[in-house]
């Protein structure tokens, strides 16, 4: 499991928000510290964390709530079995909250998401069986 923090600058001085450039970089530096893993477990990581939603899941135009393009090469790179966001509110039904990315689950969680792994079977590690709400 990992995470990163954080939304496009909006408001800026505050804290916890970021220009593209600085999540690339965030991305980069993960994805290296995540090598080790795929050496010693044969995956990069099973759950991605973020804040912010991979660029065009989830996302919407407005700035706060605009997703960033380097967690698409994350998603590419580690193929976890998810990744859970939280920055798009969701109030109804026909809202999309789950979406398949390649091999990753996208799952916007805003207000709460019941989240059900299993071991992979005949592998190590964990795939997403269930999210609901």
């Amino acid at each position: 499991m990992a995470g990163l923090e954080g939304c496009r600058v909006y408001n800026p001085g505050a804290p916890h928000q970021y220009g593209e450039s600085e999540v690339w970089w965030q991305a980069f530096l993960l994805a290296n510290r995540l090598r080790l893993n795929r050496i010693r477990y044969g995956r990069y990581l099973d759950i991605l964390i973020t804040h912010a939603p991979p660029r065009g899941i989830h996302d919407a135009e407005d700035v706060p709530h605009q997703g960033f393009a380097s967690y698409l090469w994350l998603l590419r790179r580690a193929r976890p079995c998810s990744c859970c966001t939280v920055t798009k509110h969701v109030y109804g039904a026909n809202s999309a909250a789950d979406t398949d990315y390649g091999q990753t689950r996208v799952v916007n969680t805003y207000g709460y998401r019941i989240i059900e792994l299993a071991r992979r079977p005949g592998r190590q590690g964990w795939e997403l069986v269930r999210s609901s709400r």
